[in-house]
């Protein structure tokens, strides 16, 4: 049993992970080592149409073609697996999300996760005191939120300073 770089399962459990696409167009997001290894687990199987890179858009590597994201929806990929640690497989679903979306392609990291779910906690009120309704809107994604509450409090301390400085003015 080998483990591919940090938390990757063995690439044969990948091949599962992904049997519903099988025969369907696939592309797959990295061009690192742990990619060649995934294209040998899954070409026996799965209809890989290309490689995608956010450096490269063109050319052979592996024995696959290079795409950008234009080709992809041009040859109706169906799935884009992303061949990346979890940080990085974050990065490029804030990159290529929307457009997959967009374009009806399922995008995935090798380990079998969507990267393009929402994250919304569900709270079940109903049994609270006064209140009858589900709730399920609440978004756990907190960097909007971090970067408004700071503004907010930039916005307070000018607002003090401000009035601080005009009290000192007028006396």
């Amino acid at each position: 049993m080998r483990i591919l770089g940090e938390g990757v399962r063995e690439l044969q459990d990948v091949a599962g992970i992904f049997s519903e696409y099988e025969g369907c167009p696939i592309a797959l997001y990295g061009l690192g080592i742990q990619t060649e290894e995934t294209i040998t687990s899954l070409d026996r199987k799965f209809q890989i149409v290309g490689l995608m890179d956010s450096f490269r858009t063109d050319g052979v590597i592996y024995g696959k073609p290079i795409i950008s994201l234009s080709e992809a929806a041009e040859k109706k990929i169906k799935l884009i697996i992303v061949v990346a640690r979890p940080g990085s497989c974050r990065a490029i679903a804030r990159n290529i999300g929307g457009f997959c979306v967009e374009n009806h392609i399922k995008l995935f990291d090798v380990r079998g996760k969507d990267l393009c779910a929402q994250n919304n906690a569900c709270y079940d009120l109903t049994n609270a005191d006064g209140t009858t309704k589900r709730h399920c809107s609440v978004r756990t994604d907190l960097f909007p939120l971090h970067i408004t509450s700071s503004a907010l409090i930039c916005l307070i301390l000018l607002l003090c300073a401000r009035c601080f400085f005009r009290q000192i003015l007028l006396n």
